[in-house]
């Protein structure tokens, strides 16, 4: 199998230029910075898997045309076809969207579009005009200048939350208090203990919470679950998550961060590696955490996991990464688990439904890549939908995305916001 490798093309105290090779050249710059807050020292990453593989042949071109046409679909709206899900289970789910966002067009207006049981019937805002404005470009029907005007509405059955996470506690309880199913953007809150109000309100109040974690609904995402839990390459030893989009800001491009801005920014990305650890590692919880850095736009820690039950069996050891200031000129989202038997390798675990590889290494054995595509073109956000009607007609929210997982993932969010307040209060008292 070929390898993808790098060397640093220039190195100084305040840059660095990583080219990543052979195929396609993959251009990556890194900016030095101090590390604000850190505990322990991360072990040094070694990703292999970056990049599009392969050599311009017809069979490479032929993929870059399929590529496309997903990008394609994940951007647009299309029109309900006769495999929807949607001819025999009665009346459309009615759907609101709090929040006139971007997010909000791919993962409910462009995946509700190719249904026939989901309709978006509403969006609500704080700033006037902008809902109005919103539902117009978006064939949406009913604008509300206010969030409370959209709870109240005996129409909306369901509601499709995805303002900043700051406002997910408020504006979660009010439209779990008011009766509405909420599919509610990831993190679920800011904190474990935010999360558990949200979850305990869904069960007071009888409706459904689903945190929005798209991926992991894709059938790349189930297919690696499947290869962990049957232990194809042996029990696992180690889950390694890399997490890397470039933010302009980093540079002072566009505008700067206020410290709990970023701090919040960040989360948002960081959220996605303790997910899939939890999702790779499940029926465990954090023995330690090892090693823990806040460097502002890149965030990394080290775990060490073990059974719920008994401290001393389940070991697995979690490294991860949330990059956002190396330059690149596409993302790198990488899941590796080594196995004791052999290593997986999924390239593209974030959104698998546009170009993924699924690499499948036995110690003994011949290696294979694999692709898992399910229904062509299908995005990640529509295979999210699908989970949350299912939820919502069956008051049962799928197994892979329940509250208490999303509380679960937050608690160790705490533990590791834990361990950067304990190193920089060390910090202090040195400096003191």
């Amino acid at each position: 199998m070929q390898r993808r490798h790098s060397f640093s093309l220039i190195q100084n105290q305040s840059t660095r230029i990583i080219v990543l090779f052979p195929s396609s050249y993959h251009i990556a710059v890194r900016r030095r910075v101090e590390p604000s807050r850190s505990r322990g020292r991360p072990r040094r990453r070694a990703h292999t898997h970056y990049g599009r593989q392969g050599s311009g042949s017809l069979e490479e071109k032929k993929s870059s045309m399929e590529l496309v046409g997903r990008v394609r679909r994940l951007l647009t709206q299309g029109g309900a076809t006769e495999d929807s899900d949607a001819d025999d289970v009665g009346a459309p789910i009615r759907v609101g969207l709090v929040g006139a966002s971007n997010i909000s067009k791919f993962a409910m207006i462009n995946a509700a579009s190719r249904r026939k049981d989901v309709e978006v019937r509403a969006v609500a805002t704080r700033t006037p005009g902008k809902a109005r404005e919103f539902a117009a470009t978006n064939g949406i029907p009913v604008a509300h200048d206010d969030f409370a005007s959209l709870f109240a509405d005996e129409t909306i059955d369901a509601v499709y939350i995805s303002v900043v996470t700051e406002e997910h506690l408020n504006l979660g309880l009010q439209a779990l208090r008011a009766g509405k199913h909420v599919l509610l953007e990831k993190p679920l809150a800011l904190d474990a203990q935010e999360a558990r109000e949200l979850r305990d309100a869904a069960k007071e109040h009888n409706v459904v919470l689903m945190e929005a974690m798209h991926y992991k609904h894709h059938p790349a995402l189930k297919r690696l679950r499947e290869l962990v839990e049957t232990e194809a390459v042996g029990t696992v030893q180690e889950i390694d998550v890399c997490f890397a989009k470039f933010d302009a800001s980093a540079w002072g491009i566009g505008g700067k961060y206020t410290p709990e801005k970023l701090r919040t920014k960040m989360l948002d990305r960081w959220i996605y590696c303790i997910d899939l650890v939890q999702l790779l590692a499940p029926g465990r919880k954090v023995k330690t955490v090892c090693s823990a850095e806040d460097a502002g736009f890149i965030v990394r820690g080290e775990l060490e996991l073990c059974d719920r039950d008994d401290e001393r069996k389940g070991l697995v050891r979690a490294t991860w990464e949330a990059d956002a200031q190396t330059v690149r000129i596409l993302p790198a989202w990488v899941a590796t688990v080594q196995c004791a038997e052999g290593k997986l390798v999924l390239q593209n675990f974030n959104f698998p439904s546009l170009y993924h590889r699924l690499y499948i290494e036995p110690t003994n054995g011949p290696a294979r890549v694999e692709t898992h595509y399910g229904e062509v073109g299908k995005t990640t956000f529509e295979y999210q939908l699908d989970a949350f009607c299912r939820a919502v007609r069956e008051r049962h929210v799928d197994s892979l995305v329940p509250p208490e997982a999303s509380v679960a993932t937050l608690e160790i969010v705490d533990k590791v916001r834990a361990a950067f307040a304990d190193s920089e209060n060390e910090r202090k008292n040195e400096s003191d």
